[in-house]
Formats: structure tokens, sequence, C-alpha cells
């Protein structure tokens, strides 16, 4: 009988459950892998979002790009936002990795530097205080300065939003990525060290870099 490699069991327990990303979105037109916590682009449109919900407190994830040719989007989807749209509607908010601007209300805005194969990117959501901040290896982008989740025209408070991810063109990203909601530090196997294998506020997870101050790992222990 085949040993599964630890990194391809996603860490779950009558008392604890990590989130994965959505098998059942609409935009699917890839391949999901290794507990639902790696993407293969299609050449199609691809939107996919992550299965938890969350409307307050302070979370953190990760995530390991493996490879992008051409674009892919890191950001947040309402519950009621329809996942096959591109990017840039109401309800949405991404981070662009060609150009490294942020597209909301239906516009972009300046950010920071794009990203691409190999980088790791981490992303931290305030919404006690409607703030958003994206990392790049371990470092926060945009000097520090958060964005200001109030300015988007929708009201981030009264909705409860989930990650999302995109080709950003409609017709195919050519991206790899593996995400971390603190249950492999390792990314699949992909980074094997420099890892912090860090926990959470709660010293719950194991994330490559140390998340922010009062950060959590999007799991059923930490959602009440």
């Amino acid at each position: 009988m085949a040993i599964t490699p630890a990194h391809d069991v996603v860490s779950t327990s009558p008392t604890n459950t990590f989130a994965t990303l959505n098998p059942l979105g609409e935009g699917l037109s890839g391949t999901l892998s290794d507990g639902n916590l790696k993407y293969v682009m299609g050449n199609a449109h691809n939107s996919l979002r992550g299965n938890f919900y969350i409307s307050s407190g302070k979370w953190y994830w990760e995530v390991y790009v493996v490879s992008v040719t051409n674009s892919l989007v890191i950001g947040l989807s309402s519950i009621d936002e329809v996942i096959g749209t591109v990017f840039g509607p109401a309800k949405t908010i991404g981070f662009y990795s060609y150009d490294g601007k942020i597209y909301y209300n239906s516009t972009s805005a300046n950010y920071d530097s794009s990203y691409g194969s190999t980088d790791i990117i981490g992303v931290f959501l305030n919404l006690d205080d409607n703030q958003l901040s994206f990392y790049k290896n371990g470092s926060v982008l945009n000097s520090g300065t958060t964005i200001d989740l109030s300015n988007v025209t929708y009201n981030l408070g009264t909705l409860k939003f989930t990650p999302r991810f995109d080709d950003g063109l409609g017709t195919g990203g050519g991206a790899t990525f593996y995400i971390n909601f603190g249950v492999d530090s390792s990314f699949g196997g992909n980074k094997t060290s420099g890892s912090a294998n860090a926990t959470d506020a709660n010293d719950i997870g194991d994330f490559y870099y140390a998340p922010p101050t009062g950060a959590l790992a999007l799991c059923t222990a930490n959602i009440q």
C-alpha cells in the first residue's frame, strides 16, 4: 500500500477543520488537487473561492504561486457575488499579479509591485477595523499602509466574505497556486526549508511566515 505524503493530507478532526478551496465554484475550468488546496488554471475563465465565509475578526492565509505565465488575482468575494464574473464588479476586491494593482469598485488603484512564480503572498483581512493588507515573501506591501475597505462602495461589514482567486482575464491565466489556511507551511512540498512553522494568535496552524498580531487561521476552532 502506498504511503500518502504528510503534505497531501488536510488536517481535520471532530474538533477542528481548516478551510479549503471550494470545488463547487461556477468558474472552475482547471484542476483542484491536494485536498482542494492546489489549483491549476484551465484555458477558459477561472474563478474559485474558499469554503468558509467570515464577517468579523482578523484572519490570515498564505498563497504560494507555483507558477504564473499570464495573470493571477488574489482577493476576496462576497457570499452573494456571482463567481463566474471577472474581478472588478461590486462585492469583490483583487490584487493582480502582473501590474501590482488593486481592483475594486469596477476600477483599479496603484498598490505595490507585481508578483509571480515562487512568491508567497500573505493576506491579512481585518474585518474588525475594515482593513486589508497583502504581504510578499514575508514583507508587508504598500509601505504598510492598509487598504481601507470602508472606501469600497459596498459595505463590507454587512456581508460575509471568503478568499477568492481569478485569472483576471476571462481567458485563462496560466497559473498554478497552493493555498495554506494553516494546514501546511510546505505548500504541498513546494517549500522544503525556511518555514517559520508559525501558529496563529490562538496557537493554531502551521504557517510559512508568522501571522500579523491577532490574526487567526480560517478553521472551525476559530469561528465561534
